[in-house]
């Protein structure tokens, strides 16, 4: 099973997707490509009331649409917190 949320619509493509090393985050309309972090990147994750997952890299932002019923999409979000959290030093 793919460690991945998608969050695509007609004009849009949108994921986040954990590998090993780090995590690949894509927005597109029409181009542009996927960017990828080592977890140690992640500078904060935040999750607002609209279920918005929003995550910092220095001092770009990067958000998509989470659906909280989704099992997969719970599942991903906890080992992205659990691997942040690892690879800064947290318990």
């Amino acid at each position: 099973m793919a460690l991945k949320i998608k969050a695509n619509s007609l004009i849009e493509h949108c994921y986040l997707q954990i590998f090993g090393s780090g995590v690949e985050y894509r927005r597109t309309a029409f181009t542009g490509g996927a960017r990828h972090f080592p977890f140690g990147q992640v500078d904060a994750i935040l999750m607002d009331a609209n279920n918005v997952l929003s995550f910092q890299v220095g001092e770009e932002v990067f958000s998509l649409q989470t659906k909280p019923s989704n099992a997969k999409h719970r599942e991903v979000i906890g080992i992205f917190l659990q691997e942040v959290r690892r690879a800064h030093g947290a318990a």
